[in-house]
């Protein structure tokens, strides 16, 4: 069975879903969680996502900087890879692009990385929006201005907790 539940955050929704006892996505407003809610139909349980929903709106209100949830990645190797590298970077603290693609020795392999990051199903957890572009922020899945937002709220949340 799929479940899911919410808390509410400044641009929207934060919408987490959990399946066979790990959290496989997070999403970040009402519209792609609504494309998701129609074609898998997940149950609403705020007692099953309880903890979940705890620690997301402790880090929402800058009082956790690390989660202990059990998530599962999904994605291929190569983005586990790098979600993985993402994993390691530090609360309030940032890293291009680039230097991830370095760390994990493929130095070309930068737009493959942003690639990764846009497909991230488990974002805050796996925070891709520690990364950011030589010229900028950079997208947050994209380059949807929406989606851009986030990203400098969540960055700006985390340098001024």
């Amino acid at each position: 069975m799929i479940y899911f539940s919410s808390l509410p955050y400044k641009y929207s929704n934060i919408y987490i879903v959990k399946e066979d006892e790990f959290v496989k996505r997070i999403f970040l407003n009402d519209d792609s969680f609504l494309s998701f809610h129609e074609n898998y139909n997940p149950k609403r349980s705020d007692l099953i996502l309880k903890d979940e929903v705890m620690q997301l709106t402790e880090y929402i209100d800058g009082k956790r900087k690390k989660f202990d949830i059990h998530y599962e990645l999904l994605g291929t190797k190569f983005q586990k890879i790098v979600w993985e590298k993402i994993l390691g970077i530090r609360y309030s603290e940032a890293k291009r692009y680039s230097d991830i693609a370095k760390e994990i020795d493929r130095p070309l392999a930068t737009r493959a990385v942003g690639n990764a990051c846009r497909k991230n199903a488990l974002p805050i957890i796996v925070p891709c929006h520690r990364v950011i572009s030589t010229k900028g922020l950079g997208g947050f899945f994209g380059q949807d201005n929406e989606f851009s937002k986030i990203k400098a709220y969540l960055i700006n949340l985390e340098r001024t907790s």
